[in-house]
């Protein structure tokens, strides 16, 4: 622990509950109406009192809720103890939101919202998270798997894993080298190299551990940098038998509209946002809901990918670490969320559960590899003449299109420019993407999966003057 760090333990029974108990008639033990009626104290009490929670801060909405603080100097005035009470994200080291209590008349509820990657305005975009009790999240990231390298030979050591990225060394016989990851079809892996990163192939070095077990790296991304309570473990409560119409503990989670992903790293698992998602994390198991839009879990064994109206299961050990790949997307049970959806910037309604047509079709993951595209016409014009006529033709011709793990994104790499895409999967069997031009033409580009080697497309040009043309197109696997 650090040097001068206090815990500060607060057990919040809280001043409102006064007024809710006031409110509520004796809570006899068996009365129907008791829990509906805590809980809507609760997320009225939440809505009222941590409406004015900005970026970056954490607010009690309902006891109870037990949270241990760091004494840090921009710490040292944060008071987390009565509901309507807030604290920095940073300051937490642990919090729990307590299961629903028919007898005290008490329902944990906090709400949160975290920076978490985005940026920095306007002000109020924010990633939302909502801990309904009973839960408990302890923040925190886990150091990466690593291990050695042994290199059969004299090997080129690239700054990207391409033979098409600048050699910037070589890894002899007798040197120690670590890789901390690699790409998701383990062709390529990163080493660490001279205070910095670097990649090797991997068929030219002899690891000393399953390079599966290493973290999968996008090298178009950015690394990730986790912000406050963007990356921690968490566990949560069965529902009260008493009350069954009330959700069980879990967390809800709300992507600002437009903003694309969200990262959260959940029990060492990535868990990517786009919308809105239910989790909740039992020992031995976390579930992960998509409320709307879609979700990405990504793990070290394997990935999923779910739509609005399906869930992910993962298998977890007692770390909480993830035990196997997760399961394959399956339709979303029946959870009373309505009432804490609408605490949400975004109020979402509670989605059906995806048909079993929609979860086939959802399984379907094209191959990677070259794909030729043909188009149906040879040019596109606006009436206005605005953009002068759009050759089409000129867009025949080869992709390499790689669908990553799990099916929910893609990665098209132009010819020319060799830089890559990014298709996200928008429903079962649709992956779109849109680009914004210098002119401020805009392009929706939509693939729908006619069969595994077969994508029909769509490009749809939005030009400033407001016309819109439309290019159809057809995508065939190049065996």
């Amino acid at each position: 622990m650090e040097e001068g760090m206090v815990i500060r333990r607060f057990l919040l029974l809280g001043l409102l509950w006064t007024l809710v108990a006031g409110a509520l008639p004796a809570l006899a033990q068996g009365d129907p109406d008791v829990c509906p009626a805590i809980m809507t104290a609760a997320l009225e009490s939440t809505g009222d009192l941590c409406a004015s929670t900005v970026r970056g801060e954490v607010c009690v909405g309902h006891p109870t809720v037990v949270a241990d603080l760091f004494a840090r100097a921009e710490d040292a005035g944060a008071v987390f103890a009565r509901p309507g009470d807030r604290a920095s994200a940073a300051a937490f080291q642990r919090l729990q939101a307590a299961a629903l209590d028919p007898d005290a008349g008490t329902w944990g509820v906090v709400l949160a919202r975290l920076g978490a990657g985005l940026p920095e305005s306007p002000a109020d975009l924010y990633l939302t998270l909502l801990l309904l009790g009973g839960v408990d999240l302890v923040p925190g990231v886990p150091p990466p798997p690593l291990f050695g390298l042994t290199p059969a030979g004299t090997v080129n050591v690239r700054r990207g894993p391409s033979t098409r990225d600048p050699i910037v060394g070589q890894f002899t016989p007798g040197q120690n080298i670590v890789t901390d990851g690699r790409l998701a079809d383990s062709s390529w892996l990163r080493i660490r190299w001279e205070e910095s990163h670097a990649w090797v192939f991997a068929e030219l070095v002899r690891p000393q551990g399953d390079v599966a077990g290493l973290d999968v790296i996008d090298p178009h991304e950015p690394p990730l940098v986790y912000g406050p309570l963007q990356a921690f473990s968490l566990a949560a409560e069965p529902g009260n038998p008493a009350c069954p119409g009330i959700p069980p503990g879990g967390l809800l989670a709300q992507t600002p509209d437009g903003a694309g992903e969200v990262t959260l790293l959940i029990n060492q698992a990535w868990l990517h946002i786009a919308g809105t998602a239910w989790l909740r994390a039992e020992p031995g198991l976390m579930r992960v809901c998509a409320v709307a839009g879609g979700i990405r879990l990504q793990t070290r064994p394997g990935d999923a990918f779910a739509l609005a109206g399906s869930c992910i299961s993962l298998p977890l050990d007692d770390t909480p670490a993830p035990a196997a790949a997760p399961d394959p997307a399956e339709p979303f049970e029946a959870t009373p969320l309505a009432p804490a959806l609408a605490l949400l910037p975004a109020v979402v309604p509670v989605p059906p559960p995806l048909t079993d047509d929609a979860i086939a079709a959802l399984a379907v993951i094209p191959p990677s590899g070259v794909w030729q595209a043909v188009y149906d016409t040879a040019a596109l014009s606006c009436p206005s003449g605005f953009g002068g006529p759009v050759d089409v033709s000129a867009s025949n011709g080869p992709r390499d299109i790689t669908f990553l793990p799990g099916g929910g994104r893609a990665e098209l790499t132009e010819p020319e420019t060799r830089q890559p895409l990014i298709f996200a999967r928008t429903a079962p069997d649709v992956f779109s993407a849109a680009t914004a031009g210098d002119d401020g033409t805009i392009e929706v580009v939509t693939w729908r999966i006619a069969a595994p080697d077969r994508l029909e497309g769509l490009s749809v040009l939005t030009f400033p003057d407001d016309c819109v043309v439309e290019a159809p197109f057809v995508l065939t696997l190049d065996r």
